[in-house]
């Protein structure tokens, strides 16, 4: 073995044997768990890349949908208002309809007495003596 005279930084100087078999492997050892750790490393990276990726994806995605969410609530609170619209439409057509109805029901209680009172008279003792006297005035027309 050779001895190799070190300077240390601090100015004082060591002796250093060679490197034996066992410490070589040593070395060669924890190079290889260096290089195993380097490649676990790189692995984790890319998969570290491909979820950041994956994040800001979803990230655009959910963006996107509350863009969407919004839209609809506004298109909800537009058609509820038209909705609200039709329902008052809707009350007064049928306040209208009752009102008709109502209306309607005079019109055909008033038909009816007209023509109580039409066939009354036409049932009278007076229209049918004056019958022949109308068909003469009606010829003479």
């Amino acid at each position: 073995m050779t001895d190799e005279v070190i300077t240390t930084d601090t100015g004082c100087q060591t002796q250093q044997e060679e490197p034996s078999q066992e410490l070589f492997e040593r070395l060669k050892k924890q190079l290889s768990e260096i290089a195993e750790l380097h490649k676990k490393n790189t692995a984790l990276y890319q998969k570290v890349g491909v979820l950041e990726q994956e994040l800001l994806e979803k990230e655009t995605m959910l963006s996107s949908l509350q863009s969407d969410k919004l839209q609809l609530e506004a298109d909800c609170e537009k058609k509820d208002d038209v909705i609200l619209k039709l329902r008052v439409n809707v009350e007064n057509m049928e306040a209208e309809n009752v009102r008709l109805s109502s209306e309607l029901n005079a019109c055909v209680s008033n038909e009816q007495l007209l023509e109580k009172k039409i066939s009354q008279m036409e049932n009278s003792k007076s229209w049918k003596i004056t019958k022949p006297a109308r068909m003469i005035l009606r010829r003479l027309k």
